[in-house]
């Protein structure tokens, strides 16, 4: 799993979550920066058709013309809700159809030959179920925030920060260990399956 990959895709939202503060201006610059990262970092992935980033790409800039042009306040207001539902949306219906988003960055170090293995999939099914956990427990944090009346909000948004980095060592560890996985069972299907020696000739007398 390229998570170097990942993590550019995560940077317009990570960018997006540091700027965006209680004033309209501040949102709307957001939205600006976190378009102008995606084209930049995630050119390669947008040619290339990756979901996450067209998702991404979209989200964006939907809400600036949504909140900057047509001064829709309601989207202003629940960008929390609305970011956190669009990417736990994206996730569990990449994992509904099939192909989970993360297949995407896991064929980037991995052999062809592999992609339709079972075993494969299903470690990439895992990993963005993962994320997919992640992306309900921030949506639920910031739609409790949206409706409840929140004293000290940097919590939320501490644990909405260690989710992220928890996400990102969940994908490095299972991603090491389902390759170290495979090699061991290459190497036990190339020992059972080597030859067995040739039975030796006796000499003519």
């Amino acid at each position: 799993m390229n998570v170097l990959s990942i993590l550019l895709s995560f940077a317009p939202w990570i960018v997006f979550g540091f700027i965006a503060g209680q004033s309209l201006v501040r949102l709307e610059l957001a939205m600006v920066i976190a378009l102008a990262v995606t084209i930049l970092l995630s050119y390669k992935q947008l040619k290339k058709g990756y979901v996450l980033t067209w998702v991404t790409l979209l989200f964006f800039v939907l809400s600036f013309v949504a909140v900057a042009l047509m001064k829709n306040y309601w989207v202003a207001s629940h960008m929390g809700v609305l970011s956190y539902a669009t990417l736990a949306a994206v996730t569990w219906g990449s994992v509904l159809a099939g192909q989970p988003w993360t297949l995407q960055y896991a064929k980037e170090e991995v052999d062809r030959s592999l992609w339709r293995s079972k075993s494969f999939i299903h470690a990439n099914q895992v990993i963005t179920g993962a994320w997919g956990i992640v992306f309900l427990i921030d949506l639920a944090m910031n739609y409790y925030k949206l409706n409840h009346h929140v004293a000290q909000e940097w919590i939320f948004e501490v644990v909405g920060w260690v989710l992220i980095l928890a996400g990102m060592g969940f994908t490095m560890i299972y991603t090491d260990r389902s390759r170290k996985r495979r090699l061991q069972q290459e190497q036990a299907a190339h020992g059972t399956a080597s030859p067995s020696p040739a039975p030796s000739q006796s000499s003519p007398k």
